[in-house]
């Protein structure tokens, strides 16, 4: 009998990770709110242009060695990490100096922007304002979703139902429900409602 081979990623894969990764890495450096990518233990992971900049100047956030700490209201931030890295998303608002809005976002291993194997959290973070739904370019470069696949979960997070999405997109209703469990998996998240709560927590209303 023949031995089963252990797989390894070919060379294409890799290189085709590796051009995700950077991908994501461009695109989050262009959002107008910070990112960080952390572990359960808030070890920074990654952190975009307008994070570094906060971090300079120690609001709200502030580095520790490699841990990502709030000046103020610590142990909501740790907690909300934790849960995330568990799947769910939360939205809590700082005050220091400024109004702070706060989420803490799954970010399951395997999406473009997670520079590691195993599931992480995204701390996104901007000064109180109006809600605004991330474009479908941010979502792909977060969880890799196609453009099919992100119009599809903007839609749902503004209330849409699969049935009426069918309907108004000229596609089978079964077409729509294969989207969402993409949607689903790629999230990292279990219902509908919590695509919801994913994607209103990237960009967070006051």
């Amino acid at each position: 009998m023949l031995g089963v081979l252990p797989a390894t990623p070919s060379r294409d894969h890799v290189a085709r990770m590796e051009a995700a990764a950077s991908h994501a890495t461009a695109a989050l450096d262009g959002f107008e709110f910070g990112v960080a990518v952390v572990d359960a233990d808030s070890r920074l992971l990654f952190a975009n242009a307008f994070a570094r900049a906060t971090f300079r100047e120690d609001v709200p956030f502030q580095l520790f060695g490699s841990n990502l700490s709030a000046r103020v209201c610590q142990k909501p931030v740790a907690d909300g990490v934790r849960n995330a890295v568990r799947g769910s998303p939360a939205t809590f608002r700082l005050r220091d100096r400024e109004d702070w809005l706060v989420s803490t976002i799954p970010l399951p291993a395997g999406s473009p922007a997670a520079p590691s194997a195993t599931a992480s959290a995204m701390v996104a973070f901007r000064r109180a304002g109006q809600q605004r739904l991330p474009a479908p370019e941010e979502i792909t470069a977060l969880y890799g979703l196609t453009t099919a696949e992100a119009e599809v979960a903007l839609a749902i997070a503004e209330g849409k139902s699969t049935r009426a999405l069918a309907a108004e997109r000229h596609v089978k209703l079964s077409t729509v429900r294969w989207q969402l469990r993409a949607i689903l998996q790629k999230l990292g998240v279990r219902r509908q409602a919590d695509v919801v709560r994913v994607l209103t927590a990237i960009r967070p209303a006051c």
